[in-house]
């Protein structure tokens, strides 16, 4: 018989090509996931979708990232609930260790991320590194930002709302915990969800796991990272057009603000200077 994981899972997508890839990754590998559910913008749907036994299609009237998400927490029928965007790949017996980390933690208020690496290079994504360059950013980051400093800083949100990953050769034990987790990837427990759309912008989610962070921690949920598991998937994104670098710094100061933060001055000037390294990197 085979072994049959009871968990959902969540992904949201416009119908890229990676989707197929993806799909045949999660329903051709040991053990098998109970329920895949796919979330898709109705225009976006096309004449056919590649048919797997455990996966469901749904196409909806309205196109976003987070609201898509929602719509498929309401329609998933698991109690554990795997949010998973398109281009991040984790295998099932990784999906299976975050499973089990879950239920066997002592309250049921947590949520499970796994760490991530390039699926180009084979590195941890949130790689910190050790050296003279490193330092001064080290030294710019706890002034002008409030951050901790060095690996200190790692899966922690400065005051002025800049974010920092966890690099697994820097955790000490397999379970970190964390004050945000990477939105491609994380386990729920299916009524510790959130859903209501807390996303008010159009376009791409810039920001929004850090967002639904702090509304999960609001929530007592504890964010944990597990070097247990990996997930592949690409290089952060960064914005190469002026158009989108408004669009980033438009979600940025929203969470900023909600999180009441007082370090208006330090927030700019951080920001001021993001924008000169974008002027000059174009």
């Amino acid at each position: 018989m085979i072994k049959e994981l009871p968990i959902s899972i969540v992904v949201t997508s416009i119908g890229e090509d990676i989707l197929l890839e993806n799909l045949k990754n999660l329903t051709s590998n040991y053990p098998k996931i109970n329920e895949i559910l796919v979330i898709i913008p109705e225009e976006f749907k096309q004449s056919k979708f590649n048919d797997f036994d455990n996966v469901k299609y749904y196409f909806t009237k309205f196109k976003g990232q987070v609201i898509q998400r929602i719509y498929g927490f309401k329609k998933a029928k698991n109690n554990y609930i795997l949010q998973l965007d398109c281009d991040c790949f984790i295998s099932n017996l990784d999906i299976e260790k975050m499973h089990s980390l879950l239920i066997n933690l002592s309250e049921n208020n947590s949520a499970i991320a796994p760490v991530y690496y390039c699926d180009k290079s084979n590195k941890s994504i949130h790689e910190f590194t050790i050296g003279f360059w490193s330092n001064v950013k080290n030294i710019l980051t706890y002034f002008i930002c409030g951050s901790k400093y060095s690996i200190f800083k790692m899966g922690t949100v400065s005051c002025i709302g800049t974010n920092y990953g966890v690099d697994p050769k820097f955790m000490f034990n397999d379970i970190f915990i964390s004050e945000w987790l990477p939105g491609g990837c994380v386990m729920h427990y299916k009524k510790n969800l959130i859903l209501n759309n807390y996303y008010p912008f159009k376009g791409k989610a810039y920001s929004e796991d850090l967002i639904h962070s702090y509304l999960l921690k609001n929530n007592k949920i504890q964010l944990l990272i597990t070097k247990k598991s990996k997930c592949y998937t690409e290089q952060p994104f960064v914005p190469k057009e002026f158009s989108e670098f408004r669009n980033f710094l438009k979600v940025q100061k929203y969470y900023w603000k909600l999180r009441n933060n007082k370090s208006f001055i330090k927030f700019y000037i951080w920001r001021i200077l993001n924008y000169l390294r974008f002027i000059v990197q174009r």
